[in-house]
């Protein structure tokens, strides 16, 4: 339960470590470390890989979520919804971009955020 808890921590965009420090620097820049508290969001220089993980599956989902939507009310022709959902899969991909890199980040700092290596650094204040 506890994992749950702190993905959906993660919408906020704040710190996994602390709740306090911005994640962002903007739409599409995560922070290196947090500012509250130092702890540093990705140690190591693959880690934004998962996060991309994550933002095909919440396209995936938006593209069939538009999908079964036109379907179900008989909107458009065949081709016509395929470019639909296409189209509404690829606006996900940056509209969630935020929040599929902190969903990332959350799993990164619940999975290995004990280890000494990935704990703030005590130099930062």
């Amino acid at each position: 339960m506890n994992f749950v808890i702190g993905i959906l921590r993660s919408f906020k965009l704040r710190c996994p470590n602390c709740q306090q420090g911005r994640l962002m620097k903007n739409w599409f820049v995560v922070h290196t470390a947090c500012g509250a508290c130092g702890y540093e969001f990705q140690k190591e220089s693959g880690d934004f890989w998962g996060g991309m993980v994550f933002s095909y599956t919440y396209a995936g989902f938006a593209a069939l979520l538009v999908a079964g939507f036109l379907i179900a009310f008989g909107l458009l022709t065949v081709g016509q919804r395929v470019y639909a959902a296409a189209i509404g899969g690829a606006s996900a991909i940056f509209l969630l971009h935020p929040f599929t890199r902190a969903n990332w980040i959350a799993v990164m700092f619940l999975t290995r955020g004990h280890y000494e290596e990935y704990q703030p650094r005590k130099d930062r204040p």
